[in-house]
């Protein structure tokens, strides 16, 4: 993130080289598992499961939910 707390690319893809030790992964929706596709299911019960099958003590963190309708726009 930059100062203004947006997303900076070109520090992230400096950080990628340089400072791995700093990164985290941050996890917000499961599509398939164990070859399963699960797109179908409603994205609360994927994030259920997705939430369920982050161990702990990784680099990796389950997203917050955020408020609002994740419907997609008409022209897509």
């Amino acid at each position: 993130m930059n100062d203004a707390g947006l997303s900076d690319f070109a520090e992230l893809r400096k950080a990628i080289t340089r400072r791995q030790h700093d990164l985290y992964f941050v996890a917000f929706d499961l599509l398939h598992l164990n070859g399963h596709d699960l797109r179908d299911m409603a994205l609360e019960e994927r994030r259920e499961i997705l939430e369920s099958v982050i161990p702990a003590k990784i680099r990796i963190q389950f997203s917050q939910a955020l408020p609002g309708e994740a419907n997609p726009s008409p022209d897509r």
